[in-house]
């Protein structure tokens, strides 16, 4: 567990991390369908993260929130200045 200070850092077991991406009342919705409603969430470093769901529960949206691949429709997504973030998306596999 961890809490985190006006200046975006947290404690964590006693050692101190920055926060390295927030988002803050995150909405996404498709065709006026809600996909993510109300999302906070600060990733921290040295943290690892996984995100697990049934089929549609809004992972991959989630994740393309984060990396700003998709735009929020209400909400604040902050990243630490400098952050590089690799990625690289699911292939579909092709039947030969």
């Amino acid at each position: 567990m961890s809490s985190t200070t006006a200046n975006g850092t947290a404690a964590q077991g006693g050692a101190v991390t920055q926060v390295l991406i927030s988002l803050s009342n995150v909405s996404v919705s498709f065709s006026d369908r809600p996909t993510l409603r109300n999302i906070d969430l600060d990733i921290h470093t040295k943290e690892i993260v996984s995100l697990i769901g049934p089929n549609g529960a809004g992972k991959s949206t989630l994740v393309k929130v984060v990396l700003g691949i998709q735009k929020p429709n209400q909400g604040k997504i902050t990243r630490h200045a400098g952050l590089t973030v690799g990625y690289v998306p699911d292939r579909k596999s092709t039947r030969l």
